[in-house]
């Protein structure tokens, strides 16, 4: 149950975030922005049970799931609605299970990075994700938390999941 503390924690700070970084992005449809919030990271001690939990217990729909060569999990996307996921990442001995990282949905991806770069966010260079297709880059708040800045573009397959959503 250490992790229903954490999610608490994690919301507040989500809501407290989205709130300062709305303030730094743009108010019109040409200017980047963030969206909402896309995802939030869970390394999971044991994947096959996280995600039956999620899937089967809970009855959210498994977006996607991607897995190395020998059929090791890499991480699963599972839908709660058309635009929020939580990714599942398997712990290890780098990365204790609990909260990863959150992830904001945005627009214009290279041009919000730079603004956050200027505003003197710790913000990595955008680039492309090779399992979905989507552009992405990892920033951090004051407090180090890793936060992810995601556009889902067209042909994606997050946008895929998102436009197929019923």
């Amino acid at each position: 149950m250490k992790s229903i503390p954490l999610l608490i924690l994690g919301a507040s700070l989500l809501l407290a975030t989205g709130f300062a970084l709305g303030r730094l992005t743009g108010q019109s449809a040409e200017e980047p922005a963030v969206l909402g919030l896309s995802h939030v990271g869970l390394r999971v001690a044991d994947f096959d049970r996280a995600r039956d939990f999620y899937v089967n217990t809970l009855g959210f729909k498994l977006a996607y799931q991607f897995d190395t060569p020998e059929g090791k999990p890499i991480f699963a996307y599972v839908q709660i609605s058309k635009n929020t996921f939580l990714e599942l990442i398997p712990a290890d001995g780098e990365h204790q299970p609990g909260f990863d990282h959150y992830g904001l949905e945005s627009t214009q991806l290279k041009a919000l990075a730079t603004q956050y770069k200027k505003a003197g966010i710790e913000t990595a260079d955008p680039s492309v994700s090779t399992f979905t297709g989507i552009h992405l880059c990892m920033a951090k708040d004051p407090d180090g938390i890793r936060f992810e800045l995601i556009e889902p573009v067209a042909g994606s397959r997050l946008r895929q999941v998102i436009d197929a959503w019923q």
